[in-house]
């Protein structure tokens, strides 16, 4: 039974990545995290052969925790591009030193793995392909708008109708594709 192998563990954090403008908030949060990782997992057992897997860009400490284990990262957005008040520096040193500390980096695009490669060797993940990856012809047609994630209260439909509406009037063969589990929500029924 594989789902006794398996543990997630919930973690505190005292500062929002997208407030940690320096690296002295990077470094209070990376102490109260740890901390907060420590305590959480006390009561595990982990073996040397065990994978850790994450999913933070700026969890670098990682390796300080599972020093003999693999660490897996998984980069799955360019954080980059939306660092609030253009405070990219301090998101960029931590993104290069987590790279840097894991063991496999794996993206989700060609964009991102090219920005990763000055810090690691990221490899492509595509989960949701059912063929490797193509880049497709310079003469082939790209008329599909791909959404691929939660449908929920979050998605502003209104918006989303409007814009639909406004790619028809411009090109009438783009489709607009939502893929993605659906959460109950009034908002989604209207």
């Amino acid at each position: 039974d594989l789902e006794k192998d398996i543990s997630i563990l919930q973690h505190q954090e005292i500062i929002h990545h997208k407030l940690r403008v320096s690296p002295f908030f990077y470094g209070a949060n990376a102490y109260w995290v740890k901390k907060s990782i420590l305590k959480t997992s006390e009561w595990l057992q982990f073996n040397e052969d065990d994978v850790v897997v994450n999913f933070n860009y700026d969890y670098c400490f990682l390796r300080d925790i599972f020093q003999k284990n693999h660490l897996l990262t998984i980069i799955n957005d360019n954080f980059q591009s939306r660092a609030l008040f253009g405070y990219a520096k301090p998101l960029l040193g931590a993104l290069r030193l987590t790279c840097a500390s894991s063991d496999v980096v794996l993206t989700v695009s060609e964009p991102l793995q090219k920005q990763l490669s000055q810090y690691c060797e990221p490899q492509l993940f595509q989960p949701w392909a059912d063929s490797a990856y193509r880049k497709p012809l310079s003469n082939s047609k790209r008329d599909t708008l791909l959404f691929w994630g939660y449908m929920n209260s979050k998605i502003d439909f209104p918006f989303v109708m409007n814009l639909a509406e406004n790619l028809q009037k411009v090109n009438s063969g783009i489709r607009m594709l939502f893929v993605g589990p659906i959460e109950n929500s009034d908002r989604l029924v209207e």
